[in-house]
């Protein structure tokens, strides 16, 4: 099971499109599952 984030609150200043666009900067989990069994630090080690 992996926790984090699952709710945003969106500056009024910023547009909700480039939010959601920025998600894409996360590509890699931290934490390990059954898909990924080795944490992120020890793929990069």
């Amino acid at each position: 099971r992996r926790c984090g984030f699952d709710a945003y609150a969106i500056r009024a200043d910023r547009s909700p499109e480039d939010a959601l666009a920025s998600l894409a900067d996360f590509s890699e989990v931290y934490q390990t599952s059954v898909e990924q069994p080795l944490p992120l630090f020890r793929r990069r080690g």
